[in-house]
């Protein structure tokens, strides 16, 4: 029979058509899903000690590195302060000194017969006897501080002190001389360090910056800078912490290095504050 050439047309027509359709069948979607997942881990930087209130122990600063340099954020905005060194007590404001009778033929001895840390009108001793060299002065005015870090990540500190409590020229700040030290574990009523690590590598004195007085860090400075995180495996705030520790002493290291504070110098009071800043670099 024969076929007109128009159905043969739309027969070729159709069978073309159907093998496109079976060909679109088998081609994969255009559409897609993304799925992206990232975690960011900051740099943290935990500060406790004694809060304002006396309480202790309390973590006040919560520092998470969210910028360049020193611009990091602290979550909270109390400030920290300082407890004695080796106990969680909080450090006093301020305290004077009581005098010795240094090289007295009967020995060394101090006026403060009541042991409440000062000379005052409530102190009574007997006469002593003295030779060319006996003198009267304040030696061995030590004062010791401390406060606790744990961190995931290397951190600097700064320090910054400021003339307090009265008409004092910022010249007598010179007179405290300034040391701070790391202690990587201990316990002082809250046992700290059994899983950190010094955050300095090279040792306990590492990373620190020298500063001989007060007086030198007038102007914000830092003063220690550390090269390691201090957290070195598992374990609570405590476990990962180190403490540093500030000993002051009154005295200095230029000309009242090594010399007890003499009559000669008069009456005066030094009283700074000092603000140390934790930042991670």
């Amino acid at each position: 029979m024969h076929r007109s050439s128009a159905c043969k047309t739309i027969s070729d027509l159709a069978r073309r058509l159907t093998a496109a359709v079976a060909t679109l069948v088998g081609l994969p979607a255009a559409a897609e899903i993304n799925d992206r997942v990232a975690f960011d881990v900051p740099g943290l930087v935990i500060v406790w000690s004694a809060d304002e209130e006396g309480d202790v122990p309390i973590a006040v600063d919560f520092v998470v590195d969210t910028g360049a340099g020193a611009n990091d954020t602290d979550f909270i905005p109390q400030d920290a302060f300082t407890v004695v060194t080796g106990t969680l007590v909080p450090a006093s404001q301020g305290s004077g000194r009581p005098f010795e009778i240094i090289d007295a033929p009967g020995g060394d001895f101090r006026v403060d017969s009541n042991n409440n840390g000062v000379t005052d009108a409530a102190d009574a001793f007997s006469a002593f006897t003295m030779n060319e060299d006996t003198d009267v002065g304040i030696a061995a005015a030590d004062t010791r501080t401390s406060f606790y870090v744990a961190s995931n990540v290397p951190f600097n500190i700064d320090a910054e002190a400021t003339q307090a409590g009265g008409a004092v020229a910022a010249l007598l700040l010179d007179r405290v001389s300034i040391d701070m030290s790391v202690t990587q574990s201990g316990n002082d009523g809250l046992a700290f360090g059994s899983q950190a690590r010094l955050p300095h590598s090279g040792g306990p004195d590492s990373g620190m910056v020298f500063v001989s007085t007060l007086y030198d860090i007038r102007n914000r400075q830092t003063v220690f800078r550390g090269n390691q995180a201090t957290a070195s495996g598992r374990g609570s705030i405590a476990d990962q912490s180190v403490r540093f520790d500030i000993d002051y002493n009154l005295g200095g290291w230029g000309e009242f290095f090594f010399r007890p504070v003499d009559l000669s110098d008069g009456t005066f009071a030094i009283e700074a504050q000092v603000v140390y800043t934790v930042w991670v670099p």
